[in-house]
């Protein structure tokens, strides 16, 4: 994600999350010992939590690589965070917005 740049979304679009884990010695990508996504939806607390390997939302593409599609339900900024733990203990955040559509 290019840093001040937000991508602005409607309701109803599907928002693919990506992330890319790497060891912090080599810059190889590798898989963490656990892997969550959190979303935080405007208005709403907790942040919804996804972990790989319990919800299937949360899909390894290949070593290091993962992605979340994200159905868009509520209107405003919505922020995400991924969460590599253990030895690639490693986090990335970002935001996105969402709109209302004229046709809904």
């Amino acid at each position: 994600m290019t840093a001040g740049h937000v991508n602005t979304y409607v309701l109803g679009d599907i928002v693919v999350l990506s992330v890319a884990f790497r060891d912090p010695t080599t810059g190889a990508l590798t898989d963490p010992p656990g892997v969550n996504v959190l979303i935080l939806l405007p208005g709403v607390r907790p942040a919804l939590e996804f972990v790989f390997g319990v919800d299937v939302e949360v899909v390894n593409d290949a070593v290091g690589l993962y992605h979340m599609n994200y159905t868009t339900e509520r209107e405003r900024n919505h922020r995400y965070r991924w969460e590599g733990t253990g030895a690639i203990g490693a986090a990335m955040e970002g935001s996105f917005i969402v709109c209302d559509s004229d046709f809904f």
